[in-house]
């Protein structure tokens, strides 16, 4: 029991840490890739507010990834990071090719899952353009029994529950009945 406890908080701290690196490279980074991923938010009609209120991220290369968590804000070592992104995103690193791919055709645009407990139990990524398969999730991780975005239901009426088609549409409506988001605009 003790060990299934270590071995869950070593993946909430690790998912947590890179939902942190995915939203600040987004927010707080600058580069053509995400130039790319801000205009495609922006064109579907998104603000820097929104985006940063959805805790909408950038999901980076490995390099890149690999660097930040062995930084010191996050401390892991090369060995212990580079096991945790194969484990976790090795289907999304696959799928998002290599330098020769056009960058609207990699997974870029990040959305963790959370629990009621607001537990982060994995994320899906969306390339940026609308060809093929447009989003993607983690290695290991099934939405089946989630609902996403139910973690930041915050409306005292608990006795309805609307359904959308996508990540997007549960967002935008999270927003757009959210009291305390709304007094903000």
């Amino acid at each position: 029991m003790k060990k299934k406890k270590e071995a869950d908080d070593k993946e909430q701290k690790f998912l947590r840490d890179c939902n942190k690196i995915f939203f600040n490279k987004l927010n707080n980074s600058t580069s053509n890739q995400i130039d790319l991923a801000l205009k495609y938010l922006t064109e579907r009609g998104y603000t820097e507010q929104q985006i940063k209120e959805f805790g909408i991220g950038f999901f980076p290369d490995y390099n890149e990834l690999l660097e930040e968590l062995t930084t010191a804000a996050y401390g892991y070592s090369e060995e212990d990071a580079t096991k945790l992104i194969t484990d976790y995103f090795k289907g999304i690193l696959g799928n998002n090719g290599n330098d020769k791919t056009e960058e609207s055709g990699k997974y870029r645009i990040t959305f963790a899952w959370h629990d009621k407990n607001q537990n982060i139990k994995g994320y899906t990524v969306r390339k940026l353009s609308d060809e093929g398969q447009k989003y993607f999730n983690n290695n290991g991780f099934s939405k089946g029994g989630l609902l996403f975005n139910m973690n930041n239901i915050k409306n005292k009426r608990q006795d309805y529950l609307v359904v959308v088609e996508g990540v997007f549409d549960a967002l935008t409506a999270t927003y757009l009945v959210n009291d305390e988001i709304k007094s903000k605009y």
